[in-house]
């Protein structure tokens, strides 16, 4: 670590990934930590500018849509090379354009601006100043050899020196290309540069910026309580986050939501209202009340999620009356935590079906101030729970999109079945059914029933479907894994990316073929 002295302040300890400047702003010796920058309203509509605040002036350093949030918006910053996420701070109002001290400097930089200092000082001795501009001369013949064993090997060199061949060798990647960094990068050029390199699914973008208050939606069996669950299971369990769950809607006899959410980590409250006299309804709203205190109290990392909430706040509710101190004191929860969450270590996260703002009461429309996930079957594709044929729907799609004007057109040309838009861009789902098909434990083999209630596998299949379709059938009764199609050699003519791999299986449960078993297995059951 080197030790910089700022000008008026003590000296800091600047650590080594910070010792190099930001990508196109070499006026700053330092890279910033990603904190120091904030958001100011940019030029365009739905656009914020990113920067630091130097000499009390904001800097313009890269454009981002409103909607990216912002823990996406860092790990962005940083990986273009702005600046270092959980860095120290740079004192920035110390280091003004230019201005980098003489401990920063290179040994380089200092021997070439003492040489200058001399030559551009009138009152140095003649011998000085000549030896100095013999020195200047020497440096010009060596940089004019440089130059000339730079250019070579070119076409035009080697006939003037009449060299007509090759060099013998030439040492492999000796000089890498590099792509030339205009001197202002635009923030179009920045983000199509972003977008090519986030490729991760909206279950991964929700993992890394889990404190970001959200609103989820997705029609019917699209898998947004899906997703919201696999994210609670996973980062309660990798990150210790205390998950709050609640469902005043939650059908009565369906093992649905126990499943999602009865595991370590995650204290559910599930009732259904719709058929709940009012003591029984006062009873339940007073339960999730209780839940409500007992996750403003806890004092580590937590996250509450108010599963189907058009229901909870509809204007059309039975029992609206009962549950109007309960959505008031919630809309409250998510102001706070749509603007401080990430520092207090806390958000909410609401799960609905519509998004229909007329239906809402008051304090249900607190909502629109979460960052939108909106769940959807991407269009041109199908996909089939039990009997039922889903695809994408053009309504929720208008619904969301005018209450969240950032949402953007979903692909038309998805490898994914099931998209997601969030954080600003539509991504693969990134999640797998957490429904089981029963089987006999007696040699892994499914009953003849059960089978025969399956969708029927006679359509024609893809090429890659048709691969895996064939390798699963060397595998019945088998549990198969992702490292076990990465190992498999049959499919060395596509893609053995994990995307494929959970992309193929989504279709082969569809089908039939697997039952998910376990966090990463599937039951070759046809």
């Amino acid at each position: 670590m080197a030790l910089v002295a700022a000008i008026g302040v003590t000296a800091q300890e600047i650590p080594a990934a910070q010792q190099r400047s930001p990508a196109t702003y070499e006026q700053y010796p330092y890279r910033p930590a990603c904190r120091q920058l904030t958001a100011a309203p940019g030029s365009a509509a739905g656009w914020l500018a990113w920067g630091p605040t130097v000499e009390g002036t904001h800097q313009n350093w890269k454009g981002l849509q409103s909607s990216v949030a912002p823990e996406d918006a860092y790990q962005r910053l940083a990986d273009i090379g702005l600046c270092v996420v959980d860095g120290e701070l740079v004192p920035f109002e110390q280091i003004g354009v230019g201005a980098i001290s003489a401990e920063s400097k290179t040994r380089g930089r200092r021997n070439v601006a003492e040489l200058k200092a001399r030559l551009d000082n009138p009152e140095s001795e003649p011998g000085e100043t000549s030896t100095m501009q013999f020195l200047f001369w020497l440096a010009g013949i060596w940089g004019a050899v440089c130059l000339f064993e730079k250019f070579e090997d070119r076409p035009l060199m080697r006939k003037l020196t009449g060299n007509t061949d090759t060099f013998a060798f030439t040492p492999p990647d000796l000089e890498r290309p590099t792509a030339e960094i205009p001197s202002r990068v635009s923030p179009e050029i920045l983000d199509a540069a972003s977008a090519e390199r986030d490729q991760r699914s909206a279950y991964q973008t929700l993992l890394a910026s889990p404190f970001v208050s959200r609103a989820i939606f997705g029609g019917q069996r699209t898998g947004k309580t899906n997703l919201a669950a696999q994210a609670a299971r996973k980062l309660s369990e990798t990150r210790q986050i205390k998950f709050f769950h609640f469902n005043l809607n939650s059908v009565a006899g369906s093992d649905e939501d126990a499943n999602y959410f009865d595991v370590d980590g995650i204290r559910s409250v599930r009732g259904d209202l719709l058929h709940a006299s009012p003591e029984e309804a006062k009873r339940l709203i007073n339960e999730v009340n209780e839940l409500m205190d007992e996750f403003m109290t806890y004092t580590q990392p937590s996250i509450l999620i108010a599963d189907e909430w058009s229901e909870l706040a509809a204007s059309f509710n039975e029992h609206v009356d009962l549950l109007a101190p309960l959505i008031a004191s919630l809309a409250a929860k998510i102001s706070g935590f749509a603007s401080s969450g990430m520092k207090r270590r806390k958000a909410i996260w609401t799960i609905a079906p519509v998004m229909v703002a007329g239906q809402l009461e008051k304090f249900g429309l607190a909502v629109k101030s979460l960052s939108p996930i909106l769940v959807a079957i991407a269009p041109g594709h199908t996909a089939k729970w039990e009997d039922e044929e889903l695809s994408f729907d053009r309504s929720l799609y208008g619904q969301v999109s005018k209450n969240y004007p950032g949402i953007e057109e979903p692909p038309t040309d998805s490898a994914a079945s099931r998209i997601a838009f969030i954080n600003g861009r539509w991504a693969a789902l990134g999640t797998r059914s957490m429904a089981t098909v029963p089987v006999q434990p007696s040699g892994f083999a499914a009953d003849a029933a059960t089978i025969a209630a399956l969708p029927t596998t006679e359509d024609d299949l893809s090429e890659d479907l048709q691969l895996f379709r064939d390798w699963l059938t060397a595998k019945l009764g088998e549990v198969v894994e992702y490292r076990d199609f990465n190992n498999a050699s049959k499919f060395k003519s596509i893609s053995r990316s994990r995307e494929s791999f959970d992309f193929l299986c989504d279709k082969a449960c569809i089908k039939g073929w697997l039952s998910p078993r376990g966090d990463d297995g599937y039951l070759v059951i046809k």
